[in-house]
């Protein structure tokens, strides 16, 4: 269950910064297009959500790996060795 939880989180996040990403370049076309600094703005904006985006991603990234470099310590313990890696990352 918690792995299907990490990868819904992580499938959100995916589909977040590609929504961010496509918004953002509509946002810059038009800005540019009409020349409107409000929409310029808000171009900058969705780009500060894409950074916030991608910076989620990553995280979870990095917990994932920082977890599956404890597999290899605990290998010894048989069975347990999963339900260490899970309370250690």
């Amino acid at each position: 269950m918690n792995e299907e939880h990490s990868q819904a989180k992580n499938r959100a996040a995916l589909v977040s910064l590609l929504a961010a990403c496509l918004l953002t370049a509509i946002k810059l076309v038009v800005g540019i297009y009409t020349n409107s600094l409000g929409i310029l703005s808000e171009a900058l904006h969705s780009g500060l959500d894409l950074l916030a985006a991608a910076m989620t991603l990553l995280l979870n990234s990095r917990h994932l790996f920082y977890g599956l470099s404890f597999i290899e310590k605990f290998r010894h313990l048989g069975p347990v060795r999963h339900y260490l890696v899970f309370a250690l990352s």
